[in-house]
């Protein structure tokens, strides 16, 4: 597998039918991210905790912007 910077990719939603990167193909890719783990093979889960609730709403509203960009 050729070097990969999460950073730099955009997403592709699952269309079916794509099998899930095993977990030597993941585990480069997972490196890349701070206490994300991956359940059941192929679902990528991480908790964030915030200060307050302006904290947490500016959060989701970022995620949110990016979500919609990705479409």
């Amino acid at each position: 597998m050729t070097s990969e910077q999460l950073s730099e990719k955009t997403c592709i939603p699952c269309q079916g039918g794509v099998p899930a990167l095993t977990e030597s193909e993941r585990a480069p890719l997972l490196a890349q991210l701070k206490d994300w783990q991956v359940i059941d093979g192929h679902h990528l889960r991480r908790n964030f905790t915030f200060d307050n609730f302006v904290d947490a709403l500016a959060f989701v509203n970022r995620a949110g912007a990016i979500a919609e960009e990705q479409g």
